[in-house]
């Protein structure tokens, strides 16, 4: 029966804070009637996630009127040293890009072609893949509009923030009402976090 299912898969970036959100959409979609796989890395949560609610690779999970699955790839990285997140990245790039071709290959060999790819923002990558398969796709935001905002002053250098030599100044981003504290900014945004490697 689920072969006759429309299948969506997400992709998730292999941090908590990025895969409960875009679960809680696989569930939702799932629920309506279609067939959602959601895949992330082995390492770091992928195990975890295994033993926690006892998840058999491919095995359908009833949600709903439709069903959801877990697939997990090894990106090749080692998380026991995150202050190299670039390296992350680069590697999660890499090795998602094959993976995610492969699975959507064997679903398409199963009858169960990928109609459509959705991801977060951390893995923007995935939007290539689907460009290149010709598959439909879309990028779920987690964050909030004052937090995309404050990524785009930043990275275009727009307004002050935090330095190694000011560390407590606020961030005063256009059309805000209130400043952002120091404290209040994304964390990686501030001098003090060891992630500073990676780019917005």
């Amino acid at each position: 029966m689920e072969s006759s299912l429309t299948h969506v898969m997400l992709v998730s970036f292999p941090g908590q804070g990025h895969i409960n959100p875009l679960l809680r959409l696989g569930k939702l979609i799932a629920s309506k009637g279609l067939l959602v796989t959601f895949v992330t890395t082995e390492e770091p949560l992928g195990k975890k996630m295994r033993q926690a609610n006892d998840i058999q690779d491919g095995s359908l999970k009833p949600v709903g009127l439709g069903f959801l699955r877990f697939e997990f790839f090894d990106d090749g990285f080692s998380y026991d040293d995150l202050a190299k997140t670039g390296s992350l990245l680069t590697k999660l790039e890499a090795a998602g890009k094959r993976e995610i071709k492969n699975l959507v290959e064997r679903y398409e060999e199963k009858k169960q072609p990928v109609r459509c790819l959705i991801n977060n923002a951390f893995v923007p990558w995935v939007c290539d893949v689907a460009d290149e398969l010709q598959i439909p796709s879309a990028v779920l935001w987690v964050q909030s509009c004052a937090c995309f905002a404050s990524y785009y002053y930043y990275q275009n250098q727009l307004v002050k923030f935090p330095t190694e030599t000011e560390p407590e100044i606020d961030v005063e981003v256009p059309f805000m009402p209130l400043a952002l504290k120091h404290d209040e900014i994304p964390s990686f945004l501030h001098p003090s976090c060891r992630f500073t490697s990676v780019t917005i």
